[in-house]
């Protein structure tokens, strides 16, 4: 799974988001009794695209979601801004993995009640080799 070791190297080196989460970044789940902030990021749909010859060869676009997790409403955004600034038109290589560009998709801002929490559910494209 080389994207998901390329998404989490880029946000782990972007300083204004670690200035926030740290290395409090997963995927999929957080670890039991987590610290806030944190970020975990989630695949949703990969997609081969495709041409009227059938796939576009090894290029795929995946559909990934970054949920900004806080005690505070302004703690959840001050991150999910930092994730978007981290890959609004992203393009870079990371080991074999190629993302050619990243675009935002959209976001749904929720509150847990159950826990107590804000989240921002943050979706971007990501076109990778």
């Amino acid at each position: 799974m080389a994207i998901q070791n390329h998404i989490y190297t880029r946000l782990s080196g972007y300083a204004g988001l670690t200035a926030l989460v740290g290395l409090r970044i997963y995927p999929v789940v957080a670890p039991e009794s987590p610290v806030y902030p944190l970020v975990i990021y989630t695949l949703i749909s990969p997609d081969k695209p495709k041409t009227s010859g059938g796939t576009s060869g090894n290029q795929i676009a995946a559909l990934y979601q970054f949920s900004c997790w806080a005690d505070t409403y302004a703690s959840a955004r001050a991150v999910a801004d930092q994730i978007i600034a981290a890959f609004e038109d992203y393009s870079g290589t990371s080991d074999s993995t190629v993302i050619q560009f990243s675009f935002y998709e959209s976001e749904n801002e929720m509150f847990e009640p159950t826990t107590k929490k804000h989240f921002i559910a943050i979706d971007f494209m990501i076109w990778y080799t």
